[in-house]
């Protein structure tokens, strides 16, 4: 019986490999005790042996230029991300005055780029380390259909070719991306997010609480005149058409260089967001520093602020400069800046600053450092 059975196969298996059209049937290898698959047998003396064929690559990873622009947006308007038109990303990665972004892709077998990541330069400065250049990692995005296809870790690997300092301002995907890449060695900064009442009425909308809201702003201008004591006399605020000078922060801090081109280039020529700047001045016309900020609903948002003496009065005339205008609450998110001194509140941290190769040091950033 047992020989018949074996007779009753083989006649089965030649037939099937002599009829024109069979389907050749797959089956799984034999795991060893290694757990890798059992070695093929040895071909015989007589027999060719077979060309092993390496798995087809379905992308490949290469530097961006100025000619994949339009790549980039179509991959960015396919998943409503990101800058979407030609011409700001031109602006964003090719006019900053600090340098041109480094573009690392891969793309399909179509020449589609389906994958991402720039590194946009930015100075830095301190007084222990002078002027220096970091990059910051931004734009880091997979096409839907191609993750988990191992795109991430290639585009990575070829931006790791490049050993210089890199900042960047990860959100909590991003972040659990590159926790765990090998060879890097991060540093992660909480990012500090500051609340300053200036007519909190104007946050009573509801029928229950809107007769409140006179008597809710008039505690916030007690606040601010115990904070930050009386007006000023001389000092003034002028609207920002175009910076004519630079602007530092404290020496003593790791601090983004704010030159008079980086400034117009990063706020005022702006494509994507329209911002409102200010520039504070003494009685004598002398400048104090500026505020940069973008009003978001009833809340002003501060994008950078530098003040270079008088603080307390130029945040006097910040908070009545908002108050005048309607704006509740003021939101500022930096790193290094000591605000409860006047009168501001830490209300928490929306995320993280990481740095990778970086000089040690103390930062001072506003997130109009950030991209």
């Amino acid at each position: 019986m047992a020989l018949a059975g074996f007779l009753l196969r083989f006649s089965r298996l030649q037939w099937l490999t002599r009829t024109p059209g069979a389907v050749a049937l797959k089956t799984k290898p034999t795991p060893t005790r290694s757990g890798s698959s059992a070695d093929p047998p040895a071909p015989g003396p007589h027999q060719k042996k077979q060309a092993t064929k390496e798995p087809e690559k379905h992308f490949i990873c290469r530097l961006g230029d100025e000619g994949d622009l339009e790549g980039i947006t179509e991959l960015f308007k396919s998943h409503e991300y990101g800058p979407k038109d030609v011409e700001w990303l031109r602006w964003k990665y090719f006019r900053n005055p600090d340098g041109k972004a480094n573009i690392f892709l891969a793309e399909d077998q179509n020449g589609k780029i389906i994958a991402l990541r720039a590194h946009m330069p930015r100075l830095f400065t301190s007084e222990k380390t002078g002027v220096f250049l970091a990059r910051q990692s931004v734009d880091l995005f997979v096409a839907k259909a191609s993750r988990g296809s191992g795109v991430y870790s290639a585009v990575w690997r070829l931006c790791r070719t490049g050993n210089y300092p890199i900042v960047s301002f990860p959100n909590k995907i991003a972040k659990q991306l590159t926790w765990n890449m090998p060879g890097d060695v991060r540093i992660y900064i909480p990012i500090d997010e500051w609340w300053y009442p200036l007519a909190i009425g104007g946050m009573f909308r509801s029928r229950v609480l809107k007769p409140v809201a006179p008597a809710a702003n008039a505690v916030s201008r007690l606040y601010s005149r115990l904070w930050l004591g009386r007006k000023t006399h001389g000092l003034h605020m002028k609207p920002v058409r175009s910076f004519e000078r630079s602007y530092s922060l404290d020496h003593s801090f790791l601090q983004g260089v704010r030159s008079a081109e980086y400034l117009n280039w990063r706020f005022i020529d702006n494509p994507v967001r329209r911002y409102s700047v200010y520039e504070f001045f003494n009685h004598e016309n002398t400048s104090l520093g500026y505020c940069v900020y973008y009003i978001d609903k009833t809340a002003a948002q501060v994008y950078d602020l530098v003040i270079s003496s008088h603080t307390r009065a130029c945040l006097r005339l910040l908070s009545d400069h908002f108050r005048e205008r309607q704006i509740s609450h003021l939101i500022f998110k930096s790193i290094g800046f000591r605000m409860r001194k006047y009168g501001f509140i830490r209300i928490g941290s929306p995320g993280f600053m990481d740095t990778l190769n970086t000089p040690s040091g103390t930062w001072l950033v506003t997130i109009g450092d950030k991209d």
